[in-house]
């Protein structure tokens, strides 16, 4: 709550920024998030396989193309994604609540209507289920992304301690915090966040 209050993290305006301001900072701190929270879950599934689980891996079939687009056009409309949404709500905009309201309808309609229940694709194990040398090299590549940004910022994100601005969080600081704490979350108690909350 604290990163997502002060961390630009919303993908919606990670894509504003990138499609009009030809500005690729804070989509690439999602990839900040990606490796901090893989360097935690990928590890932990390892050592404990039947506490930290992966998730199963779908393919990029029609469906997940098609649940994309429909999810873009809403997060478009809603200015804000996910996350965003989040934040939002915790900074007292509860206008936001019926974004909520919305992916529950969305979800309970699609559920009623019959044809849809037969285009669920097929899940498989992810590959990085076993720690093959595949799975390693994705840990290495983790690794060296979180190991550059932090060489990059570090000394920048010392000294914003000590500043006057010490309450704000950059997209970068945001999305690594978020991610070894997502990591953490996910593996010991699977769908955290408030989208797996209304998903069940």
């Amino acid at each position: 709550g604290y990163t997502v209050r002060r961390g630009s993290i919303c993908v919606v305006a990670a894509t504003h920024a990138l499609v009009v301001q030809r500005r690729s900072k804070r989509l690439r701190a999602f990839g900040v998030a990606v490796a901090a929270a893989g360097l935690i879950v990928i590890p932990l599934h390892w050592l404990l396989p039947e506490t930290a689980m992966l998730s199963l891996s779908y393919p990029a079939s029609l469906t997940a193309i098609t649940a994309g687009a429909i999810y873009a056009i809403g997060a478009r409309v809603n200015d804000a994604c996910a996350f965003g949404t989040l934040g939002h709500l915790t900074g007292g905009r509860l206008a936001y609540a019926m974004t909520l309201v919305g992916a529950a309808l969305g979800a309970s309609l699609a559920l009623a209507y019959q044809p849809l229940r037969t285009f669920h694709d097929t899940p498989v194990l992810s590959r990085l289920y076993d720690p093959t040398p595949f799975a390693w090299a994705v840990l290495a590549v983790f690794l060296g992304i979180v190991l550059v940004t932090i060489a990059r910022r570090g000394k920048v994100w010392w000294q914003d301690l000590r500043g006057s601005e010490k309450d704000r969080v950059g997209p970068f600081r945001a999305m690594l915090i978020i991610g070894i704490f997502s990591g953490l979350l996910y593996a010991v108690m699977g769908g955290w966040t408030h989208m797996g909350l209304l998903s069940r």
